[in-house]
Parts: structure tokens; C-alpha cells; sequence
């Protein structure tokens, strides 16, 4: 398999079915591009302080109050790698160096670090800061962060990690973007006030000994002969980095890093590294061959040492640890056991990191929090850690073992119900069920719990409001799957975009007093539409079947779709298709069918067999092998009689991709994880009203002819099945284009200014005649709709747009009428 385009493609082993790749990686290369051009011929005089042995001295006080800020220029800086690594790719490379001197006495919560920005005298408009011993190039910055949020403008060092009279370097540079984000601001230090934590702490482990007094042994690929290799690694300066698909630097931003973490690297463990060749293409032959192969398994445990708690007192104990994570099809779990009577009890198992998304961004301070109900009990505990490993990595750092708050509601984050489609025409929308699991993670019984679920519309108006009553709720208690009893109706006919917030309440648990508030709430948004059916927003990944879950020999054939559901199709029209391709040119000349089926699920299995499908359009499409990667293609599908592919009334339509492979080549279909179907999915079939999202067609022998299609993970075990929270880019594109011509015509006056933007965009329209729909969609480079608007009956107006918020970058802005379209290059800058 080898690596395409921008896309990062990533292994993912028989525990599942797909591949899959990242978009952070095409995001700052479009970014660096652009901030290269935007900035092209502007000359900033270098920074004094442009390299680390230069640093300016910042102040340091008491009090924040106290402080002298020093004032700091990004803008003409330069990289500087004398000190060791980045937590920001490649964003720092206009970075700037300041030094603080320890005071004789290191305050008992240690010291701030605080960089000003985004305000009126500070005009940079996002920070990195990075936290060094010395200049020299293996020092790991204890703490790092690039954020364009000034409230997150810190960093708190640990006294651990700080001596008296100590000088300590600051690296900033401008965060989130390249050289596009450079500018001002100003810096200092000071104690900390607070500890960072208002926990009541029983028993702490920030391994400054290593894993001294810990266990730990393992499975690699379930071979019971590999303990000594499945094992967690004490990590000196706290990096995960080692594995082939992992940048450097990587590694947890713990309070205590200073004094190491733990950690796996089962990216590493399973390729030494060396899944990446020098040319940047994946090496197959790599996979497994590191001292401990992924797979069926392979799993690495962590236990403690017997902890005495038996002189608490308290009424419950909650696990806290801060993490860096990547995950990919892994599983997570901690676990306790209690010891009483003189003998221990059985392990209580509690599987975390959940709503962690395959493939996902790395986070590297993340801190998680899970209540071990019954813990209490007994004399003493042990705590356990066990890591189900697929890729990449998991470090732990700063375990505690905290009195549990009596007050903490949750609204599961992990399983909520959406609309069944994020984007649906106007005349397609259906009635959905709210769903949302609710957890009591408190040690105290919680009366009269309410779910909330509000639905507004884009001018605040309430759609919905109702509540669901869940009656009291005991400690460390979890109810699932209960479905509202009024379901979600949005108006027809109305072009609008909707947002939607569950909250869960008690008696006790209110935002003054509920131990953390934020994880009392989900949102949702979706928008419906004149002529866009579309289960996603834009491209994350890109993802093809396994070919370990293929014969031996076979062709690595799939299709893969989505599912589209029309209360009232009959009228409607498919103009076209949209979709998204990865790596077009390894499969020129190969015919890729595209297949619209209605099916009617007749035995109500939930399995869309070939006996159940009708075509009603279809198309092929051939690449010549001169495409570019990661590309967005439309097509018009047609009927066996050349007429126009119509819908019907009450209808489910299955749009597929279907490769018919001629070898082993892969062929990835971009997708996206941005949205989660499965509990809408859930509450429509409790609701009598089954809905889908994804379909997958797959044989291991490679043949396609006569298989089944799968549309639900329910249902035989021994099934291959798939992700609800993988959607490929596969969008259908409804009755707009009537009559419509390619361009149009030059008569008609479309004017955009100013051109590059800044914050706001004008759009003057004069049209030779009143248009009776209008719409106007911005997209990025990679054709997610940026916004979407639709206007009726216009002839001659004025439009203002804000893209203030908008990244910088390359746009495409698309005018569409019932006489033509017309497509307008846009770039914005700030």
C-alpha cells in the first residue's frame, strides 16, 4: 500500500475494516503554500531575539498584578532548532526566545507563563509557546501549545519541574498558522495562585521513579509467548514519537512531564518505525515485523500496587490521569480491584476514549476522569490499564486517586442522536427522535434528572423544546437508549440552518453546582436545503477496505455509498453526484460504476440484498492517470432508457461506488468522520421508523456480483461490518440544475469584492432577468461547503458576507441560477 496525495493513509488490521488517512497533514500544507504566497514580497526586519541564545529576559512576580510585560515581534523571525522539539508541526518557524530566572524559593503551585494576544495592543492573532531547560537541541519543552484562543493563553509549569535561581527559556511563535498569523504581543511570568485542581487528592503517581512498583506484561497479536515485549515503557522526556506516523516531538504535555510519563507505542512495536520508506510511500512488507505485531490480541496491561485505603473515609473514588492519545480502531480500558477479607476481589473493568474518533488529531494533555463505584469498599486497591492495540500510541502521566464529587451530571458525549442527514433538502426532511445516554458520575443519588433537548433556527426561533424525566439516579449510574417521546419536526419549505443542545439537569446539578457543567451538554447542527443531500460537510480521510479481510489472491474489489431517504420524491430529479477520490491515478483506466438502487428492505432484515435493489441511474467513470490526488468530481447519472432519473415517494435510494478491481491495487474513496449516525440510527428503529447512513458492499473472494449490502451494524456477528461514524463523501445533488446551462451567460453581472477579503466579501448581482432561485456556496480547497445560502425571485441586489472567522486560504465561490452557474475564485486573508 503506499501513501497518496496529501492524505495520510494509515493500516488499519482485521480488528476492522477500513483504511484510513488524516487531513492534518493537507491542511498545513495548503496553509504553508498560501501564507508563502500571500506574504510574498514583504520585508520584516528580523527579530533581535530571533534565535534562542538571544533571548530577551521577561519579568517575573509575585502576582500577575505585579508584572512588567515585555513586548515581543514575530513578525521577520526565523526558525531557530537549537532547542529540541515543537508541539506545533510546522507553525513555528517565525519564532522568537525570551528567558525567566527562578525565584530562591519556587512558589508551592509553581509558575505562569502568560503570552497577551489577539487584543488591541497585542495584534498577533493566534500563539505557540514552548517551555525549555536550555538552548541546547535535545531539550523537550516540559509544556507546549498553539492555540487562536486567547483565553488559553498560558502555560502552568509544576514546581517539579523547577529549580531556584534557574533561567528557563520561552520559545513563541505565531500559533495555529504560518508566517500569515505574525505580529505582536507581550509576555511575563508569574506564581501561580491556583493549584489546578480543587480535587481532594488521596493518592498520587507521577512516575519520578519510573515504573517502580508497577506491573506490566502483554499479548502481542495473541501470542502468549510475547509478555516481554506487549509492555509499557517508562518515557524519560514523556515522547511518543517513534512510530512511523507519529510527528516528532510528539509526546504527553503533562503538569510533571519533567520527570518522565509512561507510555505505548504500538505504531512503533508493531513496524520499528519502519512502515514509512525514505520517498514517503508506505511499505507493506513493513507491517509486523517490530517486537510486538498489532492485531487479533495484542493488548498491554498496567497494574499498580496495592494502594491502603482503608483510612479514607470517603464515599466514593474517581481515577483521574492526564493522557496523549491518537487512536485508531484500539480499545482503552481501566480497571480496580479491591482487597478485603485477606484476599482480592475480581477486576471491575470501565472502557474509556471512546469519543476519541478514529484516526484523529493527537491530544496531548488531555485529562480523563472516571468514577470507580464501589472502590471504597475494603482495605485496599489496585488500578489497572489496559491498552486493546490497534495504532498508535497511548501515554498516561499524573494518576490520582481523588475523593469523588458528591454533584457531577453528564451528558454522554459519546452517544447522542443527530438528524439522520446534515444536509437534506427541504421537501426531504423527516421526523427524528432526541437521544442522548445520561450518567450520573457523582457519589450522591440525583432526584428529578431532566434531559433538555432545545432546536433553534438560524434566527434563534425554537423549534423544539421538550424534556425527558429520568426520575432519580443513583451514583455511578448510566441509562442508555431512551428516545423522547415527541419527535423533531423543522418547518418545509424553509432553507435554514439549526442548532440543537442536549442538557441534563437535576435537583443538585445545576451550572453553579454541578463539578463541571461543560460535560452537561452535546450540540448538534444541521441545515436544510434547496437541492443538497449530503451526509457530510467535506473530506476528512480517505478509507478502502482492508485487503487482510480479502483471499488470498483476490481482487480487492468493494462498493461503498450512502443512504438517502424521500418522503416525497415524486417531482424530483437527480441532477448529479458528487464525490471524492484519493488516488485516482492508481486506478486509470479501471472503470468505476456509479449506481443509484431504490431498495425496499421486503423481509425487513436490515440487509439490503441484490434481490432488493432496483437500479435506477448509473454511470461509469474511467481515470486517465493525469488526476490529482484527493479530488472532487460531479457526475450526471442515466436510466437504461436515456430519460431523467426521478425519485419517488417514500422511497430509500442506496448511491454506491463500486470497484470492480482487476489486482491487489487499493482504492480509497474520501470520506469523513466528522458526525456520528449511530444513535439516530438506534432511536429511529425503537421509533418504528428505521433510518441508515453508510452502505458497504464487500466479498472476501473479491466478487461484487449478487452480495448482499450492508446498511446497519445490528445483526449476524460473523458479518463484516462498518463504522457509523464513517461516511464517505457521496452526495447527491437534486432538481436545481432544471433546464440549467453549463455557464452563465456573460450578460449576467456577478461581482465579488474586495478580492483578497478580509473581513467581510460584497457580492453585487444584476441579472438580465428575475431569477427564480439563487445559491450561492463557498468551499475550501478540499469541497467542504464553507456556507451555503439560497435566495428566491432576485433580480438586481447587494449581498455582505463575514469571513472574518473563515482560516486563511484559497475559496471557490459558486453562483447557480436556473440559467447557469458561475464559479469565482476567492482568497481570503487576515
Amino acid at each position: 500500500m503506499k501513501q497518496q496525495g496529501d492524505f495520510h493513509h494509515e493500516v488499519l488490521f482485521v480488528a476492522f475494516i477500513f483504511y484510513s488517512k488524516s487531513l492534518e497533514t493537507i491542511l498545513k500544507k495548503y496553509l504553508l503554500v498560501l501564507s508563502g504566497f500571500l506574504f510574498s514580497g514583504v520585508f520584516v526586519a528580523q527579530p533581535v531575539n530571533d534565535n534562542c541564545i538571544d533571548a530577551i529576559v521577561m519579568d517575573y512576580a509575585g502576582t500577575e498584578a505585579e508584572l512588567v510585560l515585555v513586548s515581543g515581534d514575530t513578525r521577520g523571525g526565523t526558525p531557530d532548532s537549537s532547542a529540541g522539539y515543537v508541539c506545533s508541526g510546522t507553525w513555528w518557524y517565525d519564532d522568537v526566545w525570551f528567558s525567566v530566572v527562578m525565584p530562591p524559593v519556587i512558589p508551592s503551585n509553581g509558575i505562569i507563563v502568560r503570552a497577551y494576544f489577539g487584543t488591541e495592543n497585542d495584534d498577533v492573532p493566534a500563539v505557540g509557546m514552548g517551555f525549555y531547560a536550555s538552548c541546547d537541541s535535545s531539550a523537550i519543552a516540559f509544556s507546549c501549545f498553539s492555540t487562536d484562543t486567547p483565553d488559553l493563553d498560558s502555560l502552568s509549569i509544576h514546581p517539579e519541574c523547577l529549580e531556584p535561581n534557574t533561567t528557563y527559556v520561552v520559545r513563541i511563535w505565531s500559533g495555529v498558522s504560518a508566517d500569515g498569523n505574525s505580529g505582536t504581543f507581550r509576555i511575563g511570568a508569574f506564581a501561580n495562585p491556583h493549584s489546578g485542581t480543587t480535587d481532594h487528592v488521596l493518592w498520587e503517581e507521577t512516575f519520578s521513579d519510573g515504573l517502580e512498583g508497577w506491573t506490566t506484561f502483554g499479548f502481542c497479536g495473541g501470542n502468549s509467548d510475547s509478555s516481554m515485549n506487549a509492555v509499557w515503557h517508562y518515557l524519560p522526556d514523556g515522547l511518543l514519537d517513534d512510530g512511523s506516523f507519529a510527528s516528532p516531538g510528539v509526546g504527553i504535555n503533562s503538569p510533571t512531564v519533567c520527570n518522565g510519563a509512561i507510555g505505548v507505542d504500538s505504531d512503533y512495536d508493531d513496524n520499528f518505525g519502519n512502515a514509512l520508506r525514505p520517498d514517503g510511500m508506505i511499505d507493506p512488507d513493513a507491517y509486523g515485523t517490530g517486537p510486538c505485531p498489532v492485531g487479533d490480541g495484542s493488548q498491554y496491561l498496567l497494574v499498580s500496587p496495592s494502594i491502603p485505603h482503608g483510612a479514607w473515609g470517603v464515599e466514593g473514588i474517581t481515577l483521574t490521569w492526564v493522557q496523549c492519545i491518537r487512536q485508531f480502531q484500539s480499545q482503552y480500558f481501566v480497571s480496580y480491584r479491591t482487597h478485603s477479607d485477606g484476599s482480592w476481589g475480581g477486576w471491575h473493568n470501565f472502557q474509556v476514549n471512546q469519543e476519541f474518533p478514529n484516526d484523529d488529531i493527537t491530544r496531548t494533555d488531555d485529562r480523563s476522569r472516571v468514577f470507580f463505584g464501589g472502590a471504597e469498599e475494603g482495605d485496599s486497591l489496585q488500578i489497572r490499564f489496559v491498552y486493546n492495540a490497534n495504532y498508535y500510541f497511548w501515554g498516561i502521566d499524573d494518576i490520582r486517586l481523588v475523593e469523588t464529587e458528591c454533584i457531577n451530571m453528564r451528558s454522554m458525549s459519546n452517544w447522542y442522536a443527530i438528524a439522520p442527514a446534515v444536509n437534506t433538502p427541504v421537501e426531504q426532511v423527516v421526523p427524528w427522535w432526541p437521544l442522548n445516554d445520561v450518567y450520573n458520575a457523582g457519589a450522591c443519588t440525583q432526584t428529578n434528572v431532566n434531559l433538555n433537548f432545545r432546536l433553534v433556527n438560524s434566527d434563534g426561533q425554537v423549534i423544539y423544546n421538550q424534556n425527558l424525566d429520568y426520575g432519580s439516579l443513583p451514583a455511578d449510574e448510566l441509562v442508555e437508549n431512551m428516545n423522547f417521546s415527541v419527535p423533531v419536526i423543522v418547518p418545509n419549505g424553509k432553507f435554514d440552518t439549526y442548532t440543537g443542545t442536549y442538557t441534563v439537569t437535576s435537583d443538585d446539578a445545576t451550572e453553579e453546582s454541578d463539578y463541571d457543567f461543560g460535560d452537561n451538554m452535546n450540540a448538534i447542527a444541521y441545515r436544510t436545503t434547496e437541492d443538497l443531500f449530503a451526509l457530510e460537510t467535506g473530506a476528512t480521510r480517505a478509507i478502502a477496505v482492508n485487503d487482510a479481510l480479502y483471499d488470498a489472491q483476490a481482487p480487492l474489489s468493494y462498493a461503498y455509498g450512502n443512504y438517502f431517504y424521500f418522503p416525497k420524491g415524486d417531482g424530483e430529479k437527480l441532477v448529479s453526484v458528487t464525490w471524492g477520490v484519493s488516488n485516482p491515478s492508481d486506478v486509470a483506466g479501471i472503470p468505476l460504476n456509479l449506481i443509484l438502487y431504490k431498495w425496499s428492505d421486503a423481509n425487513h432484515n436490515e440487509i439490503a440484498e441484490s434481490s432488493e435493489r432496483e437500479i435506477v441511474g448509473f454511470a461509469t467513470h474511467t481515470f486517465d492517470g493525469t488526476e490529482p490526488d484527493d479530488m472532487i468530481l460531479e457526475t450526471a447519472l442515466e436510466t437504461f432508457f436515456g430519460a431523467d432519473v426521478l425519485f419517488e415517494d417514500n422511497a430509500a435510494y442506496l448511491m454506491m461506488i463500486e470497484y470492480y478491481a482487476t489486482d491487489r491495487t487499493l482504492f480509497f474513496l474520501l470520506s469523513s468522520e466528522q458526525y456520528n449516525y449511530g444513535a439516530v440510527m438506534l432511536s429511529a428503529l425503537q421509533a418504528g421508523t428505521p433510518t441508515y447512513a453508510s452502505v458497504l458492499g464487500f466479498s472476501p473472494d473479491g466478487n461484487l456480483q449478487d452480495i448482499d449490502y450492508e446498511v446497519t451494524e445490528r445483526g449476524d456477528p460473523n458479518r463484516v461490518y462498518f463504522g457509523w461514524n464513517i461516511v464517505p463523501l457521496v452526495r447527491l445533488n437534486i432538481d436545481f440544475g432544471d433546464g440549467v446551462e453549463d455557464v452563465l451567460p456573460e450578460e449576467n453581472i456577478v461581482g465579488l469584492y474586495p478580492n483578497p477579503a478580509f473581513e467581510k466579501v460584497n457580492f453585487d448581482l444584476e441579472f438580465t432577468q428575475k431569477m427564480e432561485r439563487v445559491q450561492i456556496i463557498m468551499s475550501d480547497v478540499f469541497g467542504r461547503s464553507v456556507w451555503i445560502e439560497h435566495y428566491r425571485d432576485i433580480e438586481k441586489a447587494s449581498l455582505e458576507f463575514n469571513v472574518a472567522k473563515l482560516p486563511p486560504g484559497a475559496y471557490t465561490v459558486q453562483v447557480s441560477t436556473e440559467r447557469g452557474s458561475r464559479a469565482i475564485p476567492l482568497m481570503v486573508q487576515h
